[in-house]
């Protein structure tokens, strides 16, 4: 099994490590600000040792200002080898000499992403060092840079509310930026020592589950119904790993509609349940493994109500699921997947509820017919916070970086 370059790296495993070695360096832009957990949010202004989060395979620095800057800007370096690789095609022998620092450094910011729980993307690579000292003089390659700025999150302006009382005018203030999230090196050891401790297919897994919820953060303002697939895929990417049995009996409960129709067409009732069985058990194997997964491993804490990954957006949470609608909840959501995947059923515009201040008239018409008749799908705010519990819960890391509302 061929591994992403990014378990190579976090397990070091190269073995031709030292090899024309090179330190690289990508400017990285955060939607939201994080800070060292040592030195707190405004350490970064009193000392430069608040700037630096050093793990054993990379270095991250604090570039600009947690508190005040939007999006913040990173830098992550890290040292990375050449490596050789043999192609056989028709016999012949190809021999192919690289540095991939470059996949490295975007798996390592989608890891970054599904860590934090922020958007975080590759602005641009600025710098390469030689420590061989083949680059001439001063052993470094100038990068071009100039107009380079990663995806990041729209700034959500704050809100003001202004009420009148007898002793005068009072307002409220409400801002709705993300949270500031305290980092420290072991924030991101954690995940390459799981990732060291198991087989190769649990680490593709974890990093393509991370590559897809980078993406679904991305999309979260301009498409949140491919962000709610994307989300899906994220659970199904990891759950796709465990074997599920089904059990018949249930299975003939769910297809009670084929069980039927089979009857109608004259099979006894032994062969029609036999035969839904073997029509609809692969399909309903995955759906198995997508609710199986969120009910085993999303804490109850998030199941009652999981925390606004916007501040301010805590008042929505009357529109999401209470813990003993948790399961049907889910049942819904693979059901809708189904419909677009197949059919072309967009979600209902109420999905989108939770990323922005205000409700838009087309989500509250949509959601008050919808609550009168089929099974409301939540907000794609609750499904992401349901997703993002559970993947950090199955790898076994605190959840120490999920703010709070």
């Amino acid at each position: 099994m061929t591994t992403a370059r990014v378990v190579d790296f976090l397990r070091d495993r190269f073995l031709d490590r030292g090899k024309a070695e090179a330190v690289v360096e990508y400017r990285l832009t955060c939607s939201g600000g994080i800070y060292s957990e040592t030195f707190g949010p405004d350490g970064w202004r009193r000392t430069l040792l608040a700037r630096t989060i050093q793990t054993e395979r990379f270095r991250l620095e604090i570039v600009t200002d947690p508190s005040r800057d939007y999006p913040q800007e990173l830098s992550l370096s890290f040292a990375c080898p050449e490596v050789t690789e043999d192609y056989f095609h028709e016999g012949i022998r190809d021999i192919y000499s690289h540095r991939p620092d470059d996949a490295i450094a975007f798996d390592l910011v989608a890891i970054m992403s599904l860590r934090l729980r922020r958007l975080v993307t590759v602005a641009a690579k600025v710098r390469e060092i030689d420590t061989t000292g083949g680059l001439g003089p001063r052993g470094e390659v100038a990068l071009p840079v100039q107009d380079r700025i990663g995806a990041y999150w729209p700034a959500a302006p704050s809100t003001t509310v202004v009420w009148p009382t007898p002793e005068g005018a009072k307002s409220r203030v409400t801002p709705h930026m993300p949270n500031l999230v305290a980092v420290r090196a072991e924030t991101f050891q954690e995940i390459g020592q799981w990732i060291a401790s198991h087989s190769d297919d649990d680490a593709n897994r974890f990093v393509a589950a991370a590559r897809l919820y980078q993406q679904g953060l991305r999309l979260l303002f301009d498409n949140p119904s491919l962000t709610y697939l994307v989300l899906v895929s994220v659970v199904e990417t990891i759950a796709g790993r465990r074997d599920t049995t089904i059990d018949v009996n249930d299975l003939v409960k769910r297809r009670g509609d084929w069980v039927s129709a089979l009857k109608r067409a004259g099979y006894v009732e032994d062969e029609a349940n036999r035969i839904v069985g073997v029509l609809a058990g692969p399909a309903t194997r995955v759906r198995d493994k997508f609710v199986d997964f969120l009910k085993r491993y999303t804490p109850d804490a998030v199941k009652a109500g999981p925390a606004a990954l916007f501040p301010g957006y805590g008042e929505f949470a009357s529109l999401w699921p209470k813990a003993d609608q948790f399961e049907e909840a889910l049942d819904a959501i693979y059901d809708q997947r189904s419909a677009l995947s197949h059919g072309g059923r967009d979600y209902s515009p109420y999905i989108a509820v939770g990323t922005s201040p205000w409700v838009p008239y087309d989500a509250m018409r949509t959601l008050s017919r919808d609550r009168a008749g089929e099974r409301v799908i939540p907000a794609v705010t609750w499904f992401e916070a349901v997703v993002h519990a559970a993947v950090l819960n199955f790898t076994g890391i605190e959840m120490g970086a999920a703010p709070s509302q």
